[in-house]
């Protein structure tokens, strides 16, 4: 191999930029190289498509043009999850039509989606078993989104109601053009990497200052893949480079360490582009009460200024009951908005109401429990086995109620 001279450190660093290139070209065919000896061909046959006209369509507010479907709505989740404020799921569904997947190992939805909160699940059930599977997530990636199905429980033989699972909020018209099943191919699990890398996360509660670049869908991480490309370059350019001065071949290295840190940035700006894109068009021009009102959980922040607006909830203490124990994101959010009155969580220790409130104090009981009751005519909230209490109740928002506790306790 020939080394380069000793000249300045430009060379030097276009030799970084050459061997940078070359490490991603060879992490890029080891990576093929090993998804053809996996699968045991390069290209899949004809993959199975299912026109999206053809699809049943269940819970969702959806017109049909030509094979396209257009889903314009979600149906509202019920219950405990009414204070998603818009979020919805709906179902398109291929059945009870029969279907043998023993040799398709990988699942796309050719659709087009403008924002970045709908997600979408594929689930079916295999023949003989009266449990479907677990639904498997799709990220959206460029051209759509696209899964792998060959590796989870419950996939292969033959399977009926094939769907989608559909969770808003939809922020806007959804079309799906169809849904279509893969062969294992080398070329299959190249897509179902390159979906996975540069689908787009929607808002979480993580700080936007971070990306985890993990995986969403079980493919190779991106992160380890720039990884393993830049280590494979600052071999070559260690080799390529023997007869260079230290400072040159120490710029060659800087070189390539911060152009790949400058690729997994990209891949983290464009989250934040999109993310800001969607935050643009929701709350643009709206003031901070509104943006609050308008956003996901918009019903929280309604139920807590309708406490803080209740006649004599000025420095009342506001005891917080739920039974469930996914129901801390929805307790925090809602002490967060209640500040600066006194909210308490007592989760689902109710006889705690009988020792420490007081007449005048507010009692909000979260996603309906099923052992709580409320006696209008006499005036107790009860819990099956944990006790009573004097209370009138004050508002009901679906998936909360809101009572103040009055004296004596029964």
């Amino acid at each position: 191999m020939r080394d380069l001279p000793e000249q300045g450190w430009m060379p030097v660093v276009l030799a970084g930029i050459s061997a940078l290139l070359a490490g991603y070209v060879l992490a890029a065919l080891a990576i093929t190289g090993m998804a053809w000896f996996a699968s045991g061909q390069l290209f899949p046959e004809e993959p199975l498509r299912i026109a999206g006209a053809d699809l049943r369509a269940q819970q969702v507010r959806a017109t049909r043009d030509g094979d396209s479907l257009t889903i314009t709505g979600l149906e509202p989740n019920p219950g405990r999850q009414e204070y998603l404020g818009e979020s919805g799921f709906g179902f398109l569904v291929l059945g009870p039509t029969q279907v043998d997947v023993s040799g398709y190992g990988f699942v796309r939805c050719d659709c087009i989606r403008q924002g970045t909160d709908t997600s979408l699940r594929f689930f079916w059930q295999q023949a003989g078993t009266d449990e479907p599977a677990r639904p498997t997530s799709i990220p959206f990636g460029p051209g759509g989104a696209f899964a792998r199905l060959g590796d989870r429980p419950g996939w292969g033989g033959t399977v009926f109601e094939l769907g989608v699972l559909i969770e808003g909020p939809l922020d806007s018209a959804m079309t799906v053009e169809a849904l279509e099943l893969h062969g294992d191919s080398a070329w299959s699990r190249l897509r179902w990497h390159w979906s996975d890398w540069w689908s787009i996360e929607p808002w979480s509660l993580r700080s936007i200052n971070s990306h985890s670049l993990d995986s969403h869908n079980g493919s190779l991480p991106l992160a380890v893949v720039v990884f393993i490309a830049t280590l494979l370059a600052v071999g070559i350019f260690l080799l390529i480079s023997r007869r260079a001065p230290g400072r040159s071949r120490l710029s060659g290295l800087v070189a390539m360490v911060a152009l790949s840190w400058l690729l997994l940035d990209a891949r983290w700006m464009l989250d934040q582009a999109a993310q800001s894109r969607l935050t643009w068009e929701t709350h643009a021009g709206k003031i901070a009460a509104e943006r609050l009102l308008d956003a996901r959980y918009g019903p929280i922040y309604q139920l807590a200024r309708r406490i803080r607006e209740a006649d004599g909830a000025d420095g009342r203490a506001v005891f917080l009951i739920s039974d469930r124990p996914d129901s801390r994101f929805l307790i925090e959010r809602l002490t967060f908005h209640l500040f600066p009155e006194n909210p308490f969580n007592l989760a689902a220790r109710f006889w705690l109401l009988r020792r420490h409130a007081s007449p005048g104090d507010l009692v909000v009981v979260l996603e309906n429990p099923a052992a709580v009751s409320h006696d209008r005519e006499n005036s107790v909230l009860s819990w099956a086995n944990r006790g009573r209490i004097c209370a009138t109740r004050l508002m009901d928002e679906g998936f909360a109620q809101v009572y103040r506790v009055c004296s004596p306790h029964p």
